[in-house]
């Protein structure tokens, strides 16, 4: 398979369209399993952590809770903890694994039509890991742009996550530019859940691991 043609990637996206269209089932996710902590030597009780942070979320305008989060309202949060008598430790860390809130992908899902695709595809086991990855992908952009503006964009990445032709397609996507980690979690905080179950590991005592290496492709486009 040539470095850099598309052709790879038209193939495998032309196949995931048509099973898309043909019904394929769409499995949901549970949420993170969440560490729930003693308390042991922190002084704050991490029931009100929990609360604390659910609570900050859902009074956002408009936030839903499987909506994808940013690091300038994750900042927020930390500072309320710190008052509370809960420094987070290794909170550089920790937001590093936030999207950032320039990033493309958090200001696309942020649209009107971003919200409703967003919303779609939040179900989906790593429905937002996998279209993260795809927006690394050469064109993959212009691609993910193409599934939030169309109608039933979303069906691409239950097809993606879902269905096992979907998965076999995955892999395919392993070897094109950009998609050599296609098929692995990215490693960063994309809900509340995911952000409750960081804390909990840092609240008990654990270590933030970082974020997946993001591909060089990536890094030059990109404010991750």
């Amino acid at each position: 398979m040539p470095n850099g043609s598309r052709l790879p990637i038209a193939c495998c996206l032309g196949a995931c369209c048509f099973w898309a269209c043909f019904g394929v089932g769409v499995a949901s996710a549970a949420p993170p399993a969440q560490n729930k902590a003693k308390p042991g030597s922190n002084k704050v009780p991490w029931a009100k952590i929990d609360a604390t942070v659910n609570g900050y979320f859902s009074a956002l305008p408009g936030h839903q809770a499987s909506d994808m989060i940013s690091r300038k309202q994750v900042e927020p949060v930390l500072t309320k903890l710190a008052v509370m008598g809960w420094k987070v430790p290794d909170q550089e860390k920790l937001l590093a694994k936030v999207p950032a809130d320039s990033s493309w992908l958090v200001t696309n899902l942020r649209t009107p039509n971003g919200k409703k695709f967003m919303r779609k595809i939040a179900g989906y086991p790593q429905g937002y890991d996998r279209t993260d990855r795809l927006t690394a992908l050469s064109d993959g952009r212009r691609i993910v742009s193409a599934l939030i503006q169309g109608p039933g964009g979303e069906e691409m990445i239950a097809f993606l996550t879902t269905s096992r032709t979907g998965k076999n397609t995955s892999k395919e996507l392993t070897l094109v530019p950009g998609g050599a980690d296609f098929n692995k979690p990215t490693g960063k905080l994309y809900t509340v859940d995911a952000l409750l179950a960081e804390l909990s590991v840092l609240y008990a005592g654990g270590v933030s691991a970082p974020p997946a290496p993001t591909p060089a492709a990536k890094r030059a486009r990109s404010s991750y």
